[in-house]
Formats: C-alpha cells, structure tokens, sequence
C-alpha cells in the first residue's frame, strides 16, 4: 500500500467511538494471536482503559488510519509502546489491526517501523520487544521485516482456547 495512504497519529476516544474497535476485540479470529478477548469488551470498559493509558507514562498509543476509498482517513487498527521502562530503556511493542480487509497490504510493517522509531528517536529508548504466539507467522515475518531478530521462546506462555501456546521474544535495539 502507498505509504500517503497511511497516517498514525495518537490515539483518543473517538477512535473508539467512530470505529469498529469493540468489535474487533470481540471477534475470534481478530483476536486469536493477541493477549485480549478474554472478557467481555464494551464502551465504560474500553473508554476507561484508553484514558487510563493516556495518562500513563509507560505507554505510548496511536491509531492506524487508512485513506478510503472516499478519500477520508479510517481508523483500521492500533500501534503501541506498553511497559516503557525509562531506566533500562525498553518497552514492549503491541499492534492490532482490527479491519481484516487491510491486513497483508504492508500496514503492519509500516506500523512497526513507525513506533519502533518512535521508541528510538523519540523516547531514547535502547530495546523494543515484541512477544508474538509462535503460531502468528505473519506476525513473525512482520517483525522480521522490521529488523527485529529472535532473542528466544518462553514455554505454555499464553492460555487460549483450552490450551497453552509457546511465545516467541523479538527484540530490536537502536
């Protein structure tokens, strides 16, 4: 996809409002590589989550927007720093794109490197981690891409649908 068409900038409530987002965290296949879906999602608790990480010193959040066909930006997904760490200097890299349609056009890989730039050059930030189900290859060949190398694999990590899944651990440094 042509990079004009992508614009990333910070997350606020009415992404949440004017977006399909609570459906994306309430549909399986959305959500079976990520570390959410786990509990019923609605507007009070998504609201209070995304106020709480606005607020928050240990995260950085932003919207992933897609130019329409329309020629307006819609809000397709979310991109991430969680768990900044400014005494190490790390954080740990969270993505979803929620709009299935955009998925595998180069909008996660852009996405990446954004926010790991933004780890890097706006932060000062020296590690960007990212803990990906060792199931989600597109996931892995996204992190790849970005130049993100694999550091190892943590064992029954994450518990989904009546089972434990191995995690793989990428990392970037600056």
């Amino acid at each position: 996809m042509d990079e004009s068409l992508i614009n990333i900038r910070p997350l606020e409530e009415e992404h949440l409002r004017k977006s399909n987002w609570l459906n994306w965290l309430s549909d399986s296949e959305t959500t079976q590589y990520q570390n959410l879906g786990y509990f019923p999602q609605n507007l009070i608790r998504q609201t209070n989550y995304i106020n709480s990480k606005l607020l928050s010193n240990e995260d950085a959040l932003f919207a992933i927007e897609v130019k329409n066909s329309n020629d307006k930006f819609i809000h397709v997904g979310n991109v991430g720093l969680h768990s900044i760490d400014f005494i190490h200097r790390r954080c740990i890299l969270g993505i979803l794109l929620g709009e299935k349609e955009y998925r595998g056009k180069g909008i996660g890989i852009y996405s990446w490197n954004f926010i790991t730039n933004h780890a890097f050059k706006m932060l000062n930030l020296h590690k960007v981690y990212a803990f990906i189900f060792i199931e989600n290859i597109p996931s892995i060949k996204c992190a790849e891409s970005c130049g993100y190398r694999k550091e190892g694999e943590l064992i029954d990590y994450y518990y989904r649908n009546g089972k434990y899944h191995d995690c793989a651990i990428y990392s970037k440094t600056s």
